[in-house]
This record gives structure tokens, sequence and C-alpha cells, in this order.
């Protein structure tokens, strides 16, 4: 599913799309998401973008898996693609069903984590993610796309560090549920998923509060990618590994953080 990249000019290619439309574009989860994919890969063919809105489908919206696809299928061809490119953000060529960015990618970016921080607000109210205290146990977010990884670390957890309660959602739009229902100590997060990052989530929850621990858990990490997550306040950066020392790992890194954020000491990463 890779494409080249277009090059982008200072302004040439490049659409200033109005503020006013901005907010219309991303004014839709599924819309959002299909931006998120293109400010990183800047081109998409249609069954790319559709991938990753299946993906990111809030578990309470899914039926069957076939039927879910097709109603994707429908709302991105009739409805959110049109829509994308009347308001001149995208370009959709429908003789080879490739879309491409047209807006600025910086500007995107902006309104992307505006957008987003936007919805982790509303989904938190007008509460912090985490509350300070010294309550002995410890209620974390783990947001993964890898459901067989999501599964093994509650089973992991559950049975080695019960002291950890743990719930799961599968991209940083479907963990918006759970923010809604649960007030979290920590939020643990992989880096690459559809639609949103790791580092998207991140940036958002930032803007909402600057101190709860969230800590990146990734296997495609780079050093630039920790010291990107480190420029926007990530409070741990852990690499997966494999076999069940990770966990114990994982484990020791979220009291240390949850503790120094509870005694409010918050060293970098």
């Amino acid at each position: 599913m890779a494409h080249e990249q277009p090059e982008d000019n200072e302004t040439g290619g490049r659409e200033t799309v109005s503020a006013e439309n901005f907010g219309v574009a991303l004014g839709d989860p599924s819309r959002r998401n299909v931006l998120f994919h293109l400010k990183r890969h800047r081109t998409a063919s249609f069954d790319d973008l559709v991938d990753v809105v299946v993906a990111t489908v809030p578990p309470r919206n899914r039926t069957n898996a076939d039927d879910v696809r097709s109603t994707v299928e429908n709302a991105l061809f009739h409805l959110h693609l049109p829509k994308l490119q009347l308001l001149g953000v995208v370009d959709w060529n429908r003789d080879t069903n490739d879309v491409v960015l047209r807006a600025e990618p910086d500007r995107l970016d902006d309104w992307l984590e505006l957008s987003f921080a936007e919805s982790v607000h509303g989904a938190t109210g007008t509460n912090d993610v985490a509350v300070l205290g010294d309550a002995e146990g410890i209620e974390v977010l783990f947001v993964e796309d890898y459901e067989p990884l999501r599964e093994v670390l509650v089973d992991q957890f559950a049975s080695d560090h019960d002291d950890i309660s743990v719930t799961t959602a599968s991209n940083p739009e479907s963990a918006l549920d759970a923010l809604e229902s649960t007030v979290f100590d920590c939020i643990v997060s992989d880096y690459d998923m559809p639609g949103s990052s790791g580092l998207d989530f991140l940036k958002a929850i930032r803007r909402v509060d600057e101190t709860v621990p969230f800590v990146i858990y990734t296997g495609k990490g780079t050093e630039e990618t920790r010291l990107k997550a480190s420029d926007h306040g990530v409070s741990a950066y852990l690499q997966k590994s494999g076999g069940a020392a990770q966990f114990d790992l994982l484990a020791d890194r979220i009291r240390q953080v949850v503790g120094e954020y509870r005694n409010g000491t918050y060293p970098a990463v």
C-alpha cells in the first residue's frame, strides 16, 4: 500500500484552505482519519482509505465485517471524498481512484491537532484525564491496533500485575469512548496505527492535560520518533520486544510514571 509522496513546493500545487472549510472537513471522524493518513503519505488509493476507515470504526458501530466495509465504501465514495474535494482539501481522480492531498500539510497538521484535541476534551468533559491521589490501583488505557497483543497484555497484567487495571482500544479514535466513561491514571499507546498515530494522540491529550502520564510503546520506534514524542511531552518511550519480560518492564515503567505524577514530579524522558 506504499505510494510515492508528491514533492511539496512553498505554494505550488497546494491549496490554501479556509478555516471554515477545514472545520467542515474535520467535522466527521471518518474524514479526519482519512486526512490523518494523507498527512503522512500525501497520496493513497481509494482502497487504502477504506482500509484506514474500517480499522478505525468504533466497536459500538461494528456489526458484520462485510457490512461495515460496504458501508464505509459507500460513505467514502458518495459523501466524504466528494465533500473533501469540494472543500479543496484533496484531489480525487475517479479514473485511477487515487486521492492526493491538496491542502498545505503544515496547516492541515495544525487543524488536525486542534480538531482531535477538541474531541478529547469533549470525551473527558471538564475533568482531567487523570486525578492526583494516593489510590493503590492504577487505571491504564492501552491503545494498540494489533488485537493479539491487546489480549496478551490484558491476560499478562491480570496474572502478574493485578494492581494495574487495563482498558484497551484499537486506535485513538476508539479510545475516545473509553475516555468518556473512565478516569485513567496513565495512557499507553502504540505509535504507528491506522488513521491518527500515537504521536497525534499524545499531542491531542497534551492540549487537554499537560501532565497525565503518557507512554509510547512501539515496535517501530526510531530516534526521530522518540525525539518527536519527547518534544510533545511523552512521559516514557518503550520499545516492544519478544517474551513476557517486556510486560514486566512496561508495568514497572507505568508504576514509575504514575508515582512521579502523583508525587508532582515529572522528569524528562
